[in-house]
């Protein structure tokens, strides 16, 4: 058979890491088109793919309104984003791969089910957990009866100290009014495997509570500023420092220099100057506009 082509609609990392597999296994996937509003994005996804100019589109809309190219799409767009993209590309007729989460709403989740089935198409949430062995192999034993009845589950999403500045305090996905709440944003994995191990046997009743409990000013140590760079008398031994996690150990650089992608690794002077001016990445943890919950529980019976 001869590879599947994809369209990718959204080149941030999540959707250049799947498309990836198109290099890894051309025999079997052809990234043939790409969407994104960032030229540099864009133009990169291409040169990878030898996807050619008039295969490249600033949006979804106008990858519609050329010749159909692909099979099938990749949509790694924002999460607010899915929804309003892969409606009218299920509406086209395209088999999709979607990010995690589907939507904010369960009335947008159904209206995305609805047009599916309506078009008998494919479409495939990026959960990668129920792919790994470790669940695939607890999926098996349960299945097995290997453990005796399941009588109770606890999962715990630790999220690292570094993956919270740049996520959730400082990142994209740090306020409710243009992300999705932590639960989707992050936890939607654990919920996806909670209810893929309790084989469909749907909750009765849901209790959650949380907040945002220590990234705010009011708990910003003695000495801080409003920017690591710029007036800090603490940043040198901050676990947070934009310094130190974005400069010295080049964590999250995908996140990290996103705003500004010319700044090369070796120029560590011009990356130092953005962060103390300019970038979001350069804001002290408990000096931001985030508003997401940095701590939540849930219970579900």
């Amino acid at each position: 058979m001869p590879p599947v082509t994809v369209a990718l609609i959204g080149a941030g990392h999540r959707g250049i890491g799947y498309a990836s597999y198109a290099l890894k296994h051309p025999d079997r996937m052809k990234i043939t088109a790409v969407a994104d509003p960032n030229p540099l994005r864009r133009d990169e996804v291409a040169r990878a793919h030898a996807i050619p100019p008039e295969h490249r589109f600033p949006s979804h809309r106008e990858f519609l309104a050329g010749p159909r190219v692909a099979e099938a799409v990749i949509n790694g767009t924002m999460d607010r984003d899915h929804f309003a993209t892969a409606l009218p590309l299920l509406e086209a007729g395209y088999h999709m791969l979607l990010e995690k989460p589907i939507a904010p709403g369960e009335a947008e989740v159904r209206r995305l089910i609805a047009a599916a089935r309506q078009g008998n198409l494919t479409v495939m949430i990026c959960h990668v957990l129920r792919y790994a062995p470790f669940y695939a192999r607890i999926k098996a034993m349960l299945a097995e009866g290997a453990i005796g009845e399941l009588v109770s589950m606890r999962t715990s999403e630790q999220v690292s100290y570094h993956h919270m500045a740049v996520g959730y305090i400082r990142g994209k996905w740090n306020r409710l009014d243009r992300s999705t709440p932590m639960l989707l944003a992050k936890c939607c994995h654990d919920l996806d495997i909670i209810a893929w191990l309790m084989s469909g046997v749907p909750p009765v009743r849901v209790a959650s509570f949380g907040g945002l409990k220590q990234f705010r000013p009011e708990h910003a140590p003695p000495g801080s500023a409003l920017r690591c760079l710029d007036g800090c008398t603490i940043e040198a031994a901050c676990p947070y420092s934009a310094r130190a996690n974005y400069v010295a150990s080049k964590w999250w650089e995908f996140y990290a220099w996103e705003d500004a992608p010319s700044l090369g690794a070796d120029d560590e002077a011009a990356r130092l100057g953005h962060l103390k001016k300019d970038s979001p990445m350069g804001r002290c943890v408990w000096h931001c506009d985030n508003d997401v919950v940095d701590h939540q529980s849930v219970l579900v019976e």
